[in-house]
């Protein structure tokens, strides 16, 4: 495992969770460089989007430490997803990049954080149903990039937390590669 990039500082964000009803007013939070952030901004406006809860994230952003930076390519290429509302939704790429940090995130605890690249990415919405390109995304607006058959995420997702350093160090020895979606899923198919 490579161990780069730690000298960059990171910063994490809130924005709604799109994965839940707006009434539950629920945050997620996404973690990236001044440059992913600044980046995020820029590409949503550019878009058309009402970007003022983006600007008061930005604006209400704090530094968060990562330990530990590393990229695998996923040998799984196939999920299943499913949402609040119990709709199922099936997902397939013909190759899954992940790049991945593991952070401090605050005074007591730590997380495993995904930003991952899917490539010839398709999904469908039974499991009898056909394969379709996947265009579209229903989440916080541009923060998921699909295009060309492929998308990826801007910022880093969270996948898995802990309580302690020594969990977290023990999950980066251990790191196989299998990341966690859940998030990821839930920005593209969002409360849908």
């Amino acid at each position: 495992m490579t161990n780069n990039n730690l000298a960059e500082r990171y910063y994490c964000i809130q924005l709604d969770d799109c994965a839940m009803p707006p009434y539950l007013e629920r945050v997620t939070e996404f973690y990236g460089t001044r440059y992913d952030l600044e980046k995020y901004f820029v590409i949503a406006k550019n878009a058309g989007f009402n970007v003022s809860k983006i600007i008061a994230a930005i604006q209400n952003k704090r530094q968060v430490r990562v330990l530990f930076h590393n990229s695998f390519i996923n040998s799984r290429t196939e999920f299943e997803h499913k949402t609040i509302w119990c709709k199922h939704y099936y997902v397939k790429a013909e190759t899954i990049t992940n790049h991945h940090i593991w952070a401090q995130i605050s005074d007591n605890q730590y997380a495993r954080c995904v930003k991952p690249e899917f490539e010839g990415v398709e999904f469908k919405t039974g499991k009898n149903k056909d394969w379709e390109p996947l265009h579209f995304c229903w989440g916080n607006p541009e923060m998921v990039d699909v295009s060309d058959e492929a998308c990826s995420s801007r910022l880093y997702l969270p996948e898995v937390y802990f309580e302690t350093r020594e969990d977290l160090e023990k999950d980066y020895q251990s790191f196989t590669g299998e990341a966690v979606y859940k998030r990821f899923f839930d920005e593209i198919f969002a409360d849908e």
